[in-house]
Order: C-alpha cells, then sequence, then structure tokens
C-alpha cells in the first residue's frame, strides 16, 4: 500500500488548461478575461494613472529620506570626532626643592590636569552643528 501511494506521488501533475476549468465553472466574465487583461495593461502604462502617481511620489519621498538620513548621520560622526577634539588634557606635574630652616632638603611635587582649548575644533564643531541644523530643516 506504501508502494503505491508513494509511486502515486511522484507521478507529475497536469493544471488543468483553461478549456478545461470553462467547462467545470460557468462563468460569464470569463469570457471577457483576455479584455480585462489587456485593459488592464493599457491603464498601467500609462504614466498620468492615479496609482502610477503615488507609487512615483513614495519612491521620490523614500529616495530623499535616505539621503537625508545618510548626511545626518555622517553629520553626526563628524560632530563626534569634531567635538572629542575641542580640550585636550594634559597631566602637569611640578617638582620643588629646597631647605627648611633646620637645614634639611625638603622636596615637594604637585600634579594637577591642564585642558586647551582648540579653537579651530571649535570652530569646526559650530559649523557642522550649523550644516546638520540646515540639513534637518531643508529634508
Amino acid at each position: 500500500v506504501a508502494a503505491t501511494l508513494h509511486s502515486e506521488m511522484n507521478q507529475k501533475l497536469i493544471p488543468y488548461t483553461e478549456d478545461d476549468l470553462a467547462l467545470m465553472y460557468l462563468n460569464p466574465q470569463l469570457a471577457a478575461n483576455q479584455e480585462f487583461v489587456e485593459n488592464f495593461i493599457r491603464e498601467s502604462e500609462q504614466s498620468h494613472h492615479p496609482l502610477y502617481e503615488l507609487l512615483s511620489q513614495y519612491l521620490k519621498a523614500r529616495l530623499s529620506f535616505r539621503t537625508a538620513e545618510a548626511k545626518v548621520e555622517g553629520l553626526k560622526k563628524e560632530y563626534s570626532e569634531n567635538q572629542s577634539q575641542i580640550w585636550s588634557v594634559e597631566r602637569k606635574t611640578i617638582s620643588s626643592t629646597g631647605r627648611c630652616r633646620d637645614n634639611n632638603k625638603v622636596t615637594h611635587t604637585h600634579s594637577h590636569k591642564f585642558a586647551q582649548l582648540d579653537s579651530i575644533a571649535v570652530d569646526r564643531t559650530g559649523n557642522n552643528l550649523s550644516e546638520l541644523r540646515d540639513v534637518l530643516q531643508e529634508e
């Protein structure tokens, strides 16, 4: 039984033709099927069709969004790089040596952080933020 079932499953299925379907199913619109297809193709080829116009507008908006998104991401990355360069912090050490009143040698060391502002990096960051604002407002 299993072998018979297996051999039946391996047979190729042949789909019904349009004439076979017409014999089994009565549909008055089936006769006009080719006309419906041709009408759809004729209307869909028109570039002024409302659906075509909507899809074109959607495509343009989507492409514009992706371009703007890429610009914004690039500007954000550039901003992060510029921001990290605004301040440079160094550790400075000052040592002082002297003698006390009892003539013993005394040494003192003091460490502190020294920050220096890079005005060029500040200008770049400001320009970057202005450009980012403009891109967000325009696009």
